[in-house]
């Protein structure tokens, strides 16, 4: 889906859901504060979780993750459970030396609460490198 409102452009796609969530997929066109979170709180109509700016905090309180074994540990430590749903999996950039036009990726691993949070939803390694959409800057979101 490309979300469009004139000054911020989006291009999503829904990997997979599970309950409540969906494992959404994100590559900002343009690049906006807030627009990623923004994007899915308002033309979703569903925030990212552990989103409390925008609507998502109420979603850590799910079953579906709140008795996963990282956030039962996170409780019994009194850690918060309200983290952002929200991780660069990649980002495409023009070299920021080099001018010849060369372009760096730079890719990350899921955050240990992000990685909870999909084992708990039933999502795989697997999941991951099937929803891969090429070069494109890509987020991952649960929503």
């Amino acid at each position: 889906v490309d979300y469009d409102d004139g000054s911020t452009r989006t291009l999503s796609q829904v990997v997979t859901s599970r309950g409540p969530f969906a494992w959404v997929r994100l590559s900002p066109i343009t690049g906006r504060k807030h627009q990623l979170r923004l994007h899915c709180a308002e033309v979703l109509g569903s925030p990212i979780a552990g989103d409390a700016r925008h609507g998502g905090e109420d979603v850590m309180h799910s079953p579906l993750l709140a008795h996963h074994a990282f956030y039962q540990d996170r409780s019994r430590r009194g850690v918060p459970l309200l983290s952002l749903h929200l991780h660069a999996r990649s980002i495409d950039m023009r070299h920021p030396v080099l001018e010849d036009g060369s372009r760096v990726r730079v890719v990350a691993p899921l955050p240990a609460h992000i990685a909870a949070s999909f084992d708990a939803l039933g999502l795989t390694a697997d999941d991951m490198a099937a929803a891969d959409i090429g070069d494109a800057s890509m987020f991952d979101v649960i929503v």
